[in-house]
């Protein structure tokens, strides 16, 4: 909250925004949701320019389980969901998994749980 004058003005939020465009300011991976998750979660991010990048699941071995897309996309807000399988079509088994985007020079990770 900031005092301006003999008033309080309140700060919601700060960023920035296009409001040409609506391009995403930067690469922004968002939570997943549901997490904890079954049998499906929604992982958004945004992409703020014409970029190659890969989004992929990995267990806490490292391994990959999942690649959920990769091509080059163009600016803007995109959504995915994951049903829990493996590339090979297999459900995996619950646990905490890491969902990470790789673009340009950008690697962004976050974790989800998978429960049964």
């Amino acid at each position: 909250m900031k005092y301006s004058g003999d008033s309080y003005l309140v700060l919601i939020w700060e960023g920035r925004i296009d409001l040409q465009t609506l391009v995403p300011a930067r690469f922004q991976l968002g939570e997943n949701f549901p997490n904890p998750f079954n049998p499906e979660t929604t992982i958004r991010f945004d992409v703020p320019g014409p970029a190659d990048f890969r989004l992929v699941i990995y267990n806490l071995l490292g391994q990959e389980i999942r690649m959920l897309m990769a091509g080059r996309f163009e600016s803007g807000r995109y959504t995915v969901s994951w049903d829990a399988k493996d590339d090979l079509g297999r459900q995996v088994a619950a646990g905490m998994y890491l969902y990470r985007l790789e673009a340009r020079d950008v690697v962004l990770t976050r974790k989800m749980v998978l429960v049964k």
